[in-house]
């Protein structure tokens, strides 16, 4: 799977941002996704303490990512803004190896 079809099923969802992290973890056998996803500034604003809005939001994404990519992933919104931009936009994603081999994030801006 590449990222931009990850980000092809987020912009399918009202209230997803284009921002977003991807776990890859591999605790035994199977590999787990996670993928992190900035909300639009908005969408936390109006939620306020009501968190059915954010809870619906998730689902959404959860089903976007699935019917798109053929992925089950777990999808864990973070608060806006939540990953650091570069000034220079030309660089197109940043990629954290852990030495272990078993974990890989991605974040793409």
């Amino acid at each position: 799977m590449w990222p931009t079809t990850l980000e092809h099923a987020l912009l399918l969802v009202a209230g997803a941002s284009q921002n977003y992290q991807i776990i890859l973890e591999r605790p035994e056998r199977l590999d787990i996704m996670t993928v992190k996803v900035e909300p639009q500034k908005e969408i936390f604003e109006r939620a306020g303490r009501d968190l059915s809005q954010l809870q619906d939001l998730n689902l959404k994404i959860a089903e976007s990512i699935r019917s798109v990519t053929g992925i089950k992933a777990n999808v864990v919104l973070v608060r806006a803004r939540a990953f650091w931009r570069l000034a220079a936009r030309f660089l197109f994603g940043a990629f954290k190896f852990f030495s272990s081999g078993q974990v890989v994030e991605m974040t793409w801006f």
